[in-house]
């Protein structure tokens, strides 16, 4: 489809469907008012909202809105990557320790041992990516390592 596309010129969009990754043909006389859009407020939370995915969307879009773009978006997503762009910058960033799921899962007595050594007690978890349902939680270490779990 998307060759005869580019070949016609013919105008497109995305699917209204978001169960399939479609682009529809779009006819003037569908019947669909024209919308016209000054500026978007991207005024969302969490994966999807803040992660830079909607900011992409309106970049190709060519929508002008408000706000981060996509890079410092996906980065502020990212708090592992986050810290690490703020150090390389110079920026004060408090002693931090990034534990990979499966380092955690495999090879949790390594990891508690390197969390001892760095960081003080009690310490915060919270996960680098999106996704994270609990929250922040204060992390007992060394009375109940299962708490960071």
């Amino acid at each position: 489809m998307l060759p005869e596309i580019l070949k016609s010129g013919e105008h497109v969009s995305l699917s209204p469907d978001p169960t399939g990754a479609a682009l529809v043909p779009f006819a003037q006389s569908s019947g669909y008012p024209k919308t016209t859009v000054d500026v978007v407020f991207p005024v969302l939370h969490g994966t999807f909202g803040e992660d830079g995915t909607v900011q992409g969307l309106l970049e190709l879009t060519g929508l002008p809105y408000v706000g981060t773009g996509v890079l410092a978006s996906a980065v502020g997503m990212d708090k592992d990557v986050q810290k690490r762009l703020f150090e390389q910058a110079g920026l004060p960033v408090i002693p931090f320790l990034a534990v990979r799921r499966s380092d955690w899962e495999q090879k949790r007595a390594k990891v508690l041992v390197e969390i001892k050594k760095k960081l003080r007690f009690s310490d915060f978890c919270e996960a680098c990516e999106p996704g994270f349902v609990r929250g922040n939680d204060t992390c007992e270490i060394r009375e109940r390592p299962s708490r960071c779990t």
